[in-house]
């Protein structure tokens, strides 16, 4: 073999061992990635599952504390889970909390994992109108639904009803004759389940007094009257007296003494002269309600007693709707009620003017749990030279319900009862009344970030 193919020979032999010792670099370094990304992942699912237990905690035993856990992942993967659980308000600012504010993180000797999570109910009163049972009633033509409405029933319509917002039920829709035409402006979906929830914990919690609420006992009926200066006029009878509670003048102690006496008559100044909590709750006498809203309050019926709407009730500065998107207020009212809500038949919300009748308007969102929203003798009215027509019926804000009671009678002519004007306050997009009842925990979001080591991308 000559010099020049010996040198050849040595040529190759140094670059086939140069390559080889790269190739076996890079299967080292591809190696190393592997076993760090494993580690990565397995410490990933440990937050996760840690995560999950979080959840799971949040929703069965909200009061068991929650502390860091070791754990392995049976691959040779260790390390420790921090769980955190935190309440957060059903509302920016609010004082009730409906959720919590889950984060899971999970470190391994080089990696750290954090999920993030929040589980929270979302309030009732996001919709227009909510209802388990409808009872057969019908939505007709003239009606109109503004805002996101659902039902646990069949949707009735008999003519052609307008639902401008997103319309979701459980089991469908029943036409009375198939030629009636619903128009589902916002859209249209059946088979979506979601129970009426219960739960007046935070309700009651603020109407106490501890937490700066106003609570009446049990055999107290309370008439509650706005005024448009801010004030706020209480009234109260005894239950199972004959005296109307809108009859009341005067300061003078009518019920018990010293500390637990009631007034049969008081003006506050303001709704937070009456409540600072923003919460007032009647707890076993009936709850009246009548006047012109300046401020925010939520009244609550907790008891064995009725919420009678007695006259019109409404904002001194109008909500935004669909119709007037562009209106400013920060003006806001919420009625829960145990039983049924009542648009009364009296002389206010019968009210003829220059021959037609003047209607009912209602600012608020209301809340009936084993009841519903309705209006009384709402097809046989003392409404003279009108064959009981009772004119419009407009809602501003929303209605949450057990069962829809009627308002009206359709299909006849003339009508009789109300007409429904549903429309939603925009408001209560971003604002969450004090206490209201929410639905079920869900999973708002759901965030992932991992820190990784330096090396680990070097190697």
């Amino acid at each position: 073999m000559g010099r020049t193919s010996l040198l050849m020979v040595i040529a190759f032999n140094v670059i086939f061992m140069a390559l080889g010792f790269r190739m076996s670099s890079i299967t080292s370094s591809a190696y190393n990635k592997y076993i760090n990304y494993n580690c990565l992942e397995q410490t990933g699912l440990a937050a996760e599952s840690g995560a999950n237990i979080a959840i799971s905690n949040a929703f069965f035993s909200p009061a068991t504390p929650i502390s860091t856990t070791p754990f392995s992942s049976g691959t040779g993967v260790a390390g420790t889970i921090q769980l955190t659980k935190t309440s957060v308000p059903s509302n920016p600012g609010g004082t009730d909390t409906a959720g919590f504010d889950i984060t899971a993180i999970a470190k391994d000797i080089d990696d750290t994992v954090i999920t993030k999570i929040r589980v929270q109910g979302t309030s009732f009163s996001t919709y227009v109108m909510f209802t388990t049972s409808e009872g057969g009633i019908n939505w007709t033509t003239g009606d109109t639904c503004y805002g996101n409405y659902h039902t646990q029933d069949w949707i009735y319509v008999n003519g052609n009803p307008d639902f401008k917002g997103l319309t979701t039920t459980f089991l469908g829709l029943k036409k009375n004759q198939s030629s009636n035409t619903p128009n589902f402006e916002g859209g249209y979906t059946s088979g979506v389940n979601i129970p009426l929830s219960g739960d007046f914990t935070n309700l009651n919690y603020l109407g106490s007094a501890g937490s700066g609420g106003t609570s009446y006992p049990n055999n107290i009926n309370v008439y509650i009257e706005f005024m448009p200066s801010g004030a706020v006029t209480v009234r109260t009878t005894l239950v199972g007296s004959a005296t109307d509670g809108w009859s009341q003048s005067g300061t003078g102690n009518t019920y018990g003494s010293g500390s637990t006496a009631i007034k049969a008559c008081s003006t506050y100044a303001s709704i937070g002269a009456l409540t600072s909590s923003g919460v007032l709750l009647a707890t076993g006498g009936d709850l009246h309600v009548k006047g012109v809203l300046n401020g925010q309050i939520t009244l609550g019926n907790t008891g064995t007693g009725d919420v009678y709407i007695d006259s019109s009730i409404t904002y001194l500065h109008p909500a935004p709707t669909a119709k007037n998107p562009s209106l400013v207020s920060t003006d806001l009212l919420a009625i829960v009620a145990n039983n049924d809500i009542h648009v009364a038949d009296d002389a206010d919300n019968n009210q003829v003017i220059g021959g037609v009748p003047k209607g009912v308007e209602i600012d608020a969102s209301m809340y009936s749990l084993n009841g519903g929203f309705g209006a009384d003798n709402y097809s046989n009215r003392s409404i003279s030279g009108t064959n009981h027509y009772s004119g419009m019926l407009k809602v501003v804000g929303g209605i949450q319900q057990k069962a829809r009671n009627p308002v009206g009678a359709s299909g006849g002519s003339p009508v009789l009862g109300f007409l429904k004007d549903y429309e939603y306050n925009y408001n209560l997009q971003t604002v969450t009344p004090k206490g209201y009842p929410t639905t079920v925990f869900a999973i708002k979001w759901w965030t992932d970030s991992t820190l990784v080591h330096n090396s680990f991308w070097n190697e």
